[in-house]
């Protein structure tokens, strides 16, 4: 009996649904036109593909290419001699291939040689579990064809079972899955088994009909050839037809490969063959029959078989012969009572059904399992991520504060720097023009600030103008630095002209530093603006300055600020200010 997998109902969440709807639908069911050829031509000419040259190394299966090479050798070898089962290891390495590839036809026909490799070795349990799973595929890719052959496979193993009502179920099971096809669309391995179908549940009218077109549409060399014929021939049995039923019967013993059907045809031939009063063909077809007979798997074709023999030695006056066949028959129903009364399919179905529901909830527990882990690890993840962040963060702001500070500091060193130097520009202002403007006055004051130790402290304006340019720099952004690299034409004393102007002396007290006139520092401001493409601005001081150098006044103030410049010159320690 089939069953559908239960639901899990109580420990399936949003995810796992989620992540299962993504699967299915991933999952596409296509036929595989090549393989299909492949076993189109293997039905018709199976020594075809025994006779093409392989040297593929089957001892180590690998890949997609050698798992189908080893599927339909073992498969044409199969149909070749019934007796042929390929390695049970290999096959299920290859219906793991073939799984892991989404080859569906490829999987589904391994299964099927699989369960009859298990039936061959009387494993029930592996035999069902490959239908069970041949099943479980054929539903989801929704295949009736692929749903006939197990269902009527499953009906001949409860057949083997002696369960009768089970095995018309399932050969109604079969029949319905493909109702609603059209019998031109089957091909002829499944119409075969159709044939048998009808066989079986007695619809012999339907199973003549469609085994006697079957039989004239393929080749001998097809490998469903032999059992259409033995079918037919069983069919005419059944309606008492002797002389057809013998001729298909022979037909099939002609090429016939399992033991077990050479048992069916060679005991329904001597039956044949004693209805017909041919004694000597009856005794031939009885030798042949108890050559093939194995006392396994007779079934009821063993006890009818039994029956005849048990008759032919009455009528022959045969008591040995006759107690022979009574043991034998004795034999055949203890076997058969012992087998109903062992583990019936149902329960070994049941017992496999609950195995696969243990794996499947231990699957489930694990993939449960699986999930809670990757989330925890994922949270973990997720908080060491965000303490290390946050870590950085903090390391990043306290650096940042650090530096803060420290530029703060550094910005009050330089404005305290930028106050002391700017204080003895001012004094140095002060003193220039007062030296210039006030002689007399300013001696007295000059010896006070001296005694004050102004004066001393107080180079900034002394021959050491590198030092001026240090403290210009310090206060004003580099400003000397940045003078000197963008204009290299200016020289000395431009460029003591634009430090002096940036630090805030006037004219005046520019003139009064240089120990020189008003003019001559305007003509240094000139070739400053020339040399460094400055636009001239005219100013109201400009035009005063132009009209009071045409007068008589200045230049008679010239003179005087001539004489007093050389006074000044020889009387103090300026002259290294030219």
């Amino acid at each position: 009996m089939i069953r559908t997998r239960k639901p899990f109902a109580l420990l399936h969440t949003g995810l796992i649904l989620l992540l299962f709807a993504l699967y299915a639908c991933g999952k596409t069911y296509q036929d595989d036109t090549a393989f299909n050829d492949k076993i189109t031509l293997l039905e018709n000419h199976p020594e075809a593909i025994l006779a093409q040259p392989d040297s593929t190394d089957f001892s180590r299966i690998t890949t997609e290419k050698e798992a189908t090479a080893f599927l339909l050798r073992s498969l044409a070898r199969h149909y070749t001699s019934r007796d042929f089962y390929p390695e049970k290891e290999k096959l299920q390495e290859c219906i793991r291939i073939f799984r892991s590839r989404n080859k569906v036809q490829q999987e589904l026909e391994a299964l099927f040689l699989l369960a009859e490799t298990c039936k061959k070795e009387n494993n029930t349990a592996e035999e069902i579990a490959a239908i069970e799973q041949g099943m479980k595929l054929a539903e989801l890719a929704d295949d009736p064809v692929w749903k006939f052959h197990l269902y009527n496979y499953l009906s001949d193993m409860y057949l083997r079972k002696y369960d009768m009502l089970k095995f018309i179920k399932n050969q109604a099971l079969a029949n319905q899955s493909i109702k609603e096809m059209n019998t031109d669309e089957l091909d002829p391995f499944t119409l075969t088994l159709l044939g048998k179908s009808y066989l079986y549940t007695d619809q012999l009218a339907k199973a003549e009909t469609l085994l006697t077109r079957l039989k004239t549409s393929v080749s001998q060399q097809h490998i469903c050839y032999t059992d259409i014929c033995r079918l037919l021939g069983i069919t005419y049995f059944k309606q008492k037809r002797w002389e057809n039923a013998a001729t298909e019967l022979k037909a099939a013993l002609a090429s016939e490969k399992d033991s077990s059907h050479c048992f069916t045809c060679s005991s329904m031939l001597a039956f044949c063959q004693d209805q017909l009063g041919n004694e000597e063909e009856t005794q031939y077809y009885k030798e042949q029959a108890l050559r093939f007979d194995t006392a396994r798997r007779g079934g009821y074709k063993a006890l009818e078989f039994y029956k005849l023999c048990i008759d032919l030695a009455r009528r022959n006056g045969n008591r040995e012969e006759e107690t022979f066949f009574t043991q034998k028959m004795t034999d055949q129903y203890e076997r058969m009572v012992k087998e109903l009364n062992e583990q019936t399919l149902d329960e070994a179905i049941e017992g496999y059904m609950r195995i696969q529901d243990q794996n499947e909830y231990n699957a489930h527990i694990r993939t449960y399992q699986l999930i809670l882990g990757g989330m925890l690890l994922l949270l973990a993840c997720m908080v060491i991520y965000y303490l290390n962040r946050r870590r950085k963060q903090m390391m990043k702001y306290f650096n940042l504060q650090h530096r803060i500070e420290a530029l703060e500091k550094l910005e009050n060193i330089q404005d305290e720097t930028k106050a002391l130097i700017l204080q003895e520009l001012e004094i140095a202002k002060q003193i220039a023009m007062l030296k210039h403007t006030q002689k007399e006055k300013s001696e007295k004051l000059l010896k006070e600030l001296d005694k004050l130790n102004l004066l001393k402290g107080n180079k900034l304006l002394s021959t050491r103008w590198n030092d001026f340019y240090h403290h210009i720099d310090i206060s004003f952004n580099h400003f000397h630095e940045r003078l000197t690299r963008r204009y290299p034409a200016l020289n000395e004393k431009e460029v003591q002209l634009c430090c002096l102007m940036k630090a805030g002396f006037r004219t005046e007290e520019i003139a009064a530093v240089w120990m020189q006139s008003v003019f001559t520092v305007h003509k240094y401001k000139t070739s400053i603006r020339k040399k460094t493409e400055a636009p001239r601005q005219p100013t109201f001081w400009f035009f005063w300055t132009k009209h009071w150098l045409k007068t008589e006044v200045f230049r008679a103030y010239k003179a005087l600020g001539e004489i007093y410049k050389n006074y000044i010159y020889h009387t103090s320690g300026y002259q290294s200010f030219n």
